[in-house]
């Protein structure tokens, strides 16, 4: 997945978090929490995302 810093991605739940750093290991995303359902998780950087839970990219007023 062709992933780069500052990336914003839905996941399967529907947060949509912001991609701080990416090792390209083929696996992680290290990310921000833009939003979500969960709402403590808001704000929260850093936390790791695995691959599969990335449902697509967000772009434009979803961003």
């Amino acid at each position: 997945m062709a992933v780069v810093e500052g990336d914003r991605l839905r996941l399967n739940d529907g947060s949509v978090v912001s991609v701080d750093f990416n090792p390209r290991d083929g696996v992680w995303l290290f990310c921000t929490y833009v939003s979500s359902p969960d709402e403590s998780l808001v704000g929260q950087s850093q936390q790791p995302v695995y691959g599969t839970e990335v449902a697509a990219f967000v772009e434009g007023e979803d961003a």
